[in-house]
C-alpha cells in the first residue's frame, strides 16, 4: 500500500475510525516523504459511534 501511495496511484482513500482508546498505536502511513493532501468526500457516522471518511487526493 505504501508504494501505492508514494507514487500517487490511489484515487480514494475510505478510512474507518473506531471510537477506541490506546495507548499507543501504528501509524496509517509510514515512510512518506511527501506531504498529501486530501479533500474529504464523503462522511457517514453510525449509530455505534464508527464514522466512515472518504477522502480524495487535491
Amino acid at each position: 500500500m505504501q508504494q501505492f501511495v508514494r507514487h500517487r496511484v490511489v484515487d480514494e482513500y475510505w478510512i474507518k475510525l473506531y471510537p477506541v482508546a490506546l495507548g499507543n498505536g501504528q501509524p496509517l502511513f509510514t515512510d512518506l516523504t511527501d506531504r498529501i493532501a486530501l479533500t474529504l468526500a464523503e462522511s457517514k457516522a453510525y449509530d455505534s459511534g464508527i464514522v466512515t471518511l472518504r477522502y480524495i487526493p487535491g
